[in-house]
């Protein structure tokens, strides 16, 4: 069975094409643009998705854009998936009405793999960092601002600074431009803010643990340079493993659809 899973986040919408629990292709689109479902449905060629499943933490105006875009397309209305813990082997001491469900399907992922205590970094938007123990818990965790989302705050918040994307020289702390400037102080606090963050949760529980990362962002997490620009220790024990939300979302189907 064929199966087509979307992950609605603040700023991208992904996608993967699904035949009988494995991923076949994925892909990402602006989260502006839900007629790109279209060329999504051209991607998975002959085998069309007989069943569509979604995960959101984007506004009911955008879900109902891309759930229509689906219906259009495919003939059948997505599935919006919710949480409930535990699930999948997997408990937390996280609010949960707080707890989105983004975050639930990366954790989950993390634990179908490992089924031992590791930390879940997912850089999008907004980055979490969440801690899972020996026992399956979800002690709790922390976010705090991509990269992108600290220079938008830039560019918004000040006069005299445009918008910003990425820089056009390697990375340097004696930048001789604005915007090379701007880009490296924003990768710079947010790769030594997670150095720091793993390291204090590592310190909490005595021990080093496997770390895995996902998200647009989580390739920068494998850039030693930036790190040693940074002074700060690189993340021991790393993996990043860009297809967790969807291998999270699969895991949510099984038990809940």
């Amino acid at each position: 069975m064929t199966e087509l899973l979307i992950d609605v986040g603040n700023s991208r919408c992904k996608y993967a094409c699904v035949e009988d629990r494995r991923i076949k292709l994925r892909g990402a689109f602006a989260l502006d643009n839900p007629g790109e479902i279209a060329k999504v449905v051209q991607r998975c060629g002959t085998a069309m998705p007989e069943a569509s499943y979604m995960m959101s933490v984007a506004s009911r105006s955008t879900n109902d854009s891309i759930a229509a875009a689906v219906v259009q397309q495919l003939g059948h209305t997505p599935i919006l998936l919710d949480k409930k813990m535990p699930l999948g082997g997997l408990r937390s001491n996280y609010e949960a009405a707080q707890l989105g469900i983004d975050r639930v399907a990366v954790m989950l992922a993390a634990w179908q793999r490992l089924r031992h205590a590791c930390i879940v970094i997912d850089c999008g938007t907004a980055v979490t960092v969440d801690f899972i123990d020996d026992e399956g818990l979800h002690r709790g965790g922390v976010i705090l601002p991509s990269d992108q989302l600290m220079r938008d705050s830039l560019s918004h918040g000040t006069a005299q600074l445009d918008h910003f994307g990425e820089a056009h020289q390697h990375l340097r702390i004696f930048a001789i431009n604005t915007e090379d400037a701007v880009v490296f102080g924003c990768r710079l606090t947010l790769i030594a803010s997670l150095s720091k963050i793993v390291q204090e949760m590592c310190r909490q529980v005595n021990r080093d643990v496997a770390v895995l990362a996902t998200g647009g962002g989580a390739d920068m997490l494998e850039n030693t340079a930036t790190y040693r620009a940074a002074n700060v220790a690189s993340i021991k024990q790393l993996s990043v493993i860009p297809t967790l939300s969807f291998e999270g979302m699969m895991v949510i189907i099984e038990e809940c659809v």
